[in-house]
């Protein structure tokens, strides 16, 4: 199943994160990407460092390093305490 719910940032809540979990109920495996529509370069950003910075990234991600994985469980743990500040 693939869907895009596009939405504002304010309506991001505890309602919106259960009706989710309620549509997902027997998915084995969810992938979420959280897309902005204001995508582009800092403005004081060049192509060229822009597109070093994205390699650095690929290479740390394929090498292991400072990736932060959590299952579902731990998921809905954290979204709870974001939502209660």
């Amino acid at each position: 199943m693939e869907t895009i719910i596009r939405m504002r940032p304010s309506e991001l809540n505890l309602d919106f994160l259960k009706a989710l979990q309620l549509m997902l109920v027997g998915q084995d495996e969810v992938e979420i990407i959280v897309r902005t529509e204001s995508l582009g370069f800092p403005p004081s950003e060049t192509k060229e460092g822009y597109w070093n910075r994205l390699e650095k990234a690929r290479q740390r991600i394929e090498a292991g390093e400072n990736l932060i994985s959590f299952t579902p469980e731990e998921f809905e743990e954290m979204a709870q305490k974001l939502l209660k500040r």
